[in-house]
């Protein structure tokens, strides 16, 4: 997508949103979108014939402790251009058709949004960035213009780009401010991060807490006009320690909710830091995994969720849909894409995924990667089956098209809620019975379990044909793809949802079986960082004791 990410930061007082059907930064958007798109033009180029805005318009309170002292307590407020898209030419062919490289530069002259509701200042600053994004567009289109006369041939007969059209929508939500309680949050991370007070063998830990509240707006040339709220919670606790051999050791959890409120009580978070914290002192007694291990692993809890989401979207072998394509002059590294393979079988037969991006909850969840419209305006359906008993039927894709057959459904940022179902499902105990039958059957003398850590790590658990288990330290889970999950030994019937958070650290929901058995998995020893300096005097929290 061709167009400008920017995230300016301002710090301010944050302003109720407006509540009619139109506020003033809706009005200023399509007031000036408008008057681009009948009044753009550069000398000798292509006026445009799509035009997006969109604009974040948020207050971020943070709040972080380390053992029991306030360290940060901030709120700022942000409206920033999420995006500024411009298009040149027309659906079938425009700017974006055969140009891989789909961002433009920010110019010099950029222009801040106000964090106050000024028509005119929202206008000023959405009209100098359109200019910078629509000159490097119209210049663009006519490159390819030329690149396509060069090549003598028709368009349908050259890697392209196409542009899906989209009937406008209208979404106007508002919301009742949240209001963060400031004194409380404080003393809520305060309280938990005491607990490192008792154990002075930590190097370093801190409980923080962040909510951000607002609204993102869209309009679009097309008429679509879009108000959404946006709230979104994050508490998260770490940890590190070195242990009596010098070895660095790291952990952490993070909670998801759509306010503070909803997170755990005082007593409850503390108590999950406390197993966080005694979790990783044994770590540092625990044996370190020494070799390689290929054979079927059984995976519980949270890492199912992990695991499943790296398989899926983790690789270039993904569940979305690539908008690369083959450059003009024929060349195109070799790269393993789905693309190509949808009717086929790519996963185990009992799997089906499914995403479902507009359900809100399961089980009593709060699906926090759920939405209504996507950035680009488009609703997604109710639900698209990307696998059915193995076989690949349909991929996550945006507005841009790049084969025949090819439609937009909805999920520019990615996956919002994904379910993974497997049929023939079976309990925990007989799963754990089918681990150790793999392992004699393939002459192991051991298998390994796989759970989360009262943090966000991994519990490796060897587990020996007799039934003896016995947690080991230092270990890595090896690739992980499509391929994964080709043979599938079982699951359970319970799901679970998780929420995870990718590389553009937007949040999607997992709704996962609560254990799954690999027929083959590799886990590889780890190395982890130690530190060899002398230290020349003691924690004082020793010294205390």
């Amino acid at each position: 997508m061709r167009h400008l990410l920017l995230f300016v930061l301002i710090t301010a007082s944050f302003l109720s949103p407006a509540q009619e059907a139109e506020d003033v930064v809706i009005h200023a958007m399509r007031d000036e979108l408008n008057r681009n798109l009948k009044e753009l033009q550069l000398p000798n180029h292509s006026k445009p014939f799509f035009i997006q805005y969109s604009i974040a318009d948020l207050k971020i309170h943070q709040v972080m402790a380390s053992m029991g002292a306030l360290l940060r307590s901030t709120s700022s407020a942000s409206r920033t251009k999420a995006s500024v898209r411009i298009l040149v030419g027309d659906y079938e062919f425009n700017d974006e058709s055969l140009d891989n490289n789909l961002y433009s530069a920010p110019g010099n002259n950029e222009i801040a949004l106000p964090l106050e509701n000024d028509y005119e200042g929202i206008r000023r600053s959405l009209w100098v960035t359109t200019d910078n994004v629509y000159k490097s567009a119209a210049r663009q289109f006519s490159k390819n213009e030329e690149t396509l006369r060069d090549l003598n041939k028709e368009l349908k007969d050259v890697p392209h780009r196409s542009f899906a059209r989209q009937a406008p929508f209208t979404l106007m939500k508002t919301q009742t401010p949240q209001p963060f309680a400031r004194q409380r949050r404080e003393k809520y991370v305060r309280d938990i991060s005491a607990v490192a007070l008792q154990y002075p063998e930590i190097m370093g830990s801190n409980v923080a807490l962040s909510f951000t509240e607002g609204y993102r707006y869209t309009v679009n040339s097309e008429g679509t006009i879009i108000r959404v709220p946006e709230t979104i919670a994050v508490l998260q606790a770490s940890v590190q320690l070195e242990d009596s051999g010098g070895l660095f050791l790291y952990d952490s959890f993070t909670a998801y909710a759509r306010n503070p409120s909803y997170f755990p009580p005082v007593d409850e978070a503390a108590q999950r830091f406390t197993q966080l914290i005694e979790h990783l002192l044994k770590s540092g007694t625990l044996p370190t995994l020494q070799e390689e291990y290929t054979g079927p692993v059984l995976i519980e809890g949270k890492t199912v969720a992990e695991v499943l989401s790296g398989a899926l979207f983790g690789n270039r072998e993904t569940l979305i849909l690539s908008n690369d394509i083959q450059s003009a002059s024929g060349f195109r590294m070799e790269t393993t894409t789905t693309e190509g393979r949808i009717g086929r079988s790519i996963m185990d037969p009992n799997i089906t995924v499914l995403a479902t991006s507009r359900t809100r909850d399961f089980a009593g969840v709060d699906l926090l990667g759920a939405y209504e419209a996507d950035s680009e305006g488009v609703v997604p359906p109710t639900e698209i089956v990307l696998v059915e008993k193995g076989i690949l039927k349909n991929l996550l894709n945006d507005r841009t098209i790049t084969k025949s057959g090819q439609t937009s459904n909805g999920h520019a940022g990615g996956a919002g809620v994904i379910q993974i179902r497997v049929d023939n499902a079976v309990s925990r105990s007989v799963l754990r019975d089918r681990l150790l039958a793999k392992a004699k059957e393939e002459g192991l003398d051991h298998a390994f379990i796989i759970r989360a850590t009262p943090g966000e790590g991994m519990l490796l658990i060897r587990v020996t044909p007799d039934g003896q288990e016995e947690v080991v330290r230092g270990g890595n889970l090896g690739d992980v793809s499509l391929k994964t999950l080709r043979r599938i030994v079982g699951a359970t019937p319970d799901q679970k949802a998780y929420h995870l958070t990718g590389a553009s650290e937007q949040l999607t929901s997992f709704i996962v079986p609560d254990a799954v058995l690999f027929q083959e998995l590799s886990i590889l020893p780890a190395e982890s960082p130690r530190f060899d300096e002398e230290v020349l005097v003691d924690n004082p929290l020793k010294k205390s004791k």
